[in-house]
């Protein structure tokens, strides 16, 4: 087991993940990749009840696991190994280029949850990881143009984009408005990928 550097506050559980985007594109717009999650995956909930995963589609994340992460980067870096198939160094990750999401848990044991999504921008596709065990119930790995994202008025695969991660990146690009202008992002093309994802369409 690691030594943890990352100290959880009690009764609160994390969870990590990031957006990863391909910048740029020939209309300056970056692409995001995204996992397409299969229905049907139980999730425990306080008083013996149980949230079903729905098929839809999401941003690489998962939980800190003390017996494999030290921190949230960890988790982050893992997590879309694990969902994507694909490579993403520590090293591109910051807590600077960050966005926290905390809520009341409905989970058994924990009073908090939060999530923290990293923002990692990149001009290269990332490579085929080695050595990874894909996650069984991703169902399949696509990028998508942030102005055509599988949302309710154009589905792709038959689902769409959770409403909660709608509201996760939209907090995220939000916290990192800076570096995603300093990228070639237009302020005009960032405030309509916003109002899209608060939509729903």
């Amino acid at each position: 087991m690691k030594n943890s550097k990352f100290i959880p506050e009690p009764n609160t559980s994390y969870s990590a993940g990031l957006a990863y985007l391909i910048f740029p594109n020939e209309d300056s717009i970056p692409k995001i990749i995204l996992i397409l999650q299969k229905a049907g995956e139980k999730n425990l909930l306080k008083g013996d009840r149980f949230f079903i995963e729905k098929r839809t589609w999401k941003m690489p994340m998962g939980h800190f696991d003390f017996k494999k992460d030290s921190d949230l980067i960890d988790t982050a870096v893992r997590e879309f190994q694990e969902e994507t198939g694909l490579e993403v160094k520590k090293t591109q990750l910051s807590l600077k280029h960050s966005a926290i999401l905390r809520i009341r848990s409905d989970r058994p044991g924990q009073e908090f949850h939060e999530d923290r999504f990293f923002l990692v921008i990149s001009d290269k596709k990332p490579k085929k990881a080695e050595n990874i065990k894909m996650d069984g119930v991703i169902e399949r790995v696509e990028e998508f143009s942030l102005n055509f994202l599988p949302l309710d008025n154009s589905p792709a695969n038959g689902a769409t984009l959770a409403r909660g991660q709608r509201r996760k990146l939209a907090v995220l690009l939000s916290e990192c408005r800076n570096d995603l202008i300093k990228s070639g992002l237009s302020q005009d093309s960032l405030n309509k990928i916003l109002f899209s994802l608060e939509i729903g369409q």
